[in-house]
């Protein structure tokens, strides 16, 4: 087995977090500071590579108002809502080349997809940088987190909380106004941790997504 493949599902396991991959197979528990999950290995031979489910959004509690250290160790129950934590983030993607994908559904029930090649976030040190390929969007939702205007970009980007303010907005912390961590500029076209309705969006060409269910994941490529 790949030495990459097994520290991937080593890691994403760690973050009680489930990975979908077919040939899946269930082994005792594990414990970890989020929830229990039964753990789990990959055929790591397999043609379709693994992906780890990073984050699910899907109601209007204050659970995302949280602070630095908060989304640094990952927080939330892997059966509901949860964010597992830029550390964790950082680690898988810096075991091989790896996609980020969305998985959104809006207050239509219409379901969209977008997705990056090359997807990295910076160490700490650097504010966990948001990076990724910006000529390899695919999907039905848009081009939005490489959105080309500095005030709505995430490209690039810092991660701010409410304790920590790293965005470019001047006046004011963009996790302030929307209740929630993110890489947010000045201040966002997609905001996946947002505490009310009116902002938990993903922009689009002609408006806004409303959302009401966001996943999002990393895939080795």
């Amino acid at each position: 087995m790949d030495i990459r493949c097994r520290l991937w599902t080593a890691i994403c396991h760690a973050s009680s977090k489930w990975c979908g991959y077919p040939g899946l197979r269930a082994h005792k528990p594990l414990t970890s500071p989020v929830t229990q999950r039964s753990r789990r290995t990959y055929n790591c031979g397999a043609k379709q590579p693994p992906h780890c489910y990073i984050g699910q959004r899907f109601s209007w509690d204050s659970m995302f108002n949280r602070t630095w250290d908060d989304y640094k160790a990952g927080f939330g129950n892997a059966d509901g809502e949860y964010y597992v934590g830029n550390e964790i983030i950082r680690t898988l993607a810096k075991l091989g080349k790896s996609d980020v994908y969305f998985k959104l559904t809006d207050k239509g029930d219409r379901v969209v997809h977008a997705s990056w090649k090359n997807f990295s976030i910076g160490p700490e040190s650097d504010g966990y940088r948001l990076t990724f390929d910006r000529l390899t969007y695919s999907g039905d939702a848009g081009n939005t987190l490489n959105n080309t205007n500095p005030w709505y970009t995430h490209y690039n980007m810092e991660f701010t909380t409410s304790d920590k303010d790293a965005d470019t907005y001047t006046s004011g912390n963009c996790a302030d106004l929307t209740q929630g961590g993110w890489w947010f500029s000045g201040c966002y076209s997609v905001d996946l941790t947002a505490m009310t309705p009116a902002n938990f969006v993903w922009l689009k060409d002609d408006g806004y997504y409303e959302l009401k269910h966001a996943v999002m994941m990393i895939k080795r490529e």
